[in-house]
């Protein structure tokens, strides 16, 4: 228990560095990936949205490598099917190099 507090003690006086502008870029990016989802489909979007890349984990399943790997384990989805979210908020590291929303 001591250790857990310690640790979560460290995490609350560290400063995350946040570049504002680079979370609003990331707030419109993950937007605009949803409308995508909506208008041109899911696999389309991810297809156009994930890195070259990036790595699928999968519930305990092996991991998939690549975008083309990814997009291929999307279900084929019926049209009625859509994927819509809105980023209600977002972080950018400092770096640059990490982000959520």
């Amino acid at each position: 228990m001591n250790k857990f507090l310690l640790i979560a003690g460290l995490f609350y006086v560290t400063p995350m560095h946040v570049n504002a502008d680079s979370t609003a870029d990331l707030i419109a990016i993950d937007s605009a990936f949803s409308q995508m989802s909506v208008e041109k489909g899911v696999q389309a979007a991810f297809n156009h949205y994930l890195a070259d890349d990036a790595v699928k984990l999968d519930g305990g399943a092996h991991a998939h490598y690549g975008r083309s790997a990814i997009v291929q384990t999307l279900p084929t989805l019926s049209p009625n099917v859509q994927l819509v979210w809105s980023p209600v908020q977002g972080k950018v590291a400092k770096s640059g190099d990490l982000g959520y929303t």
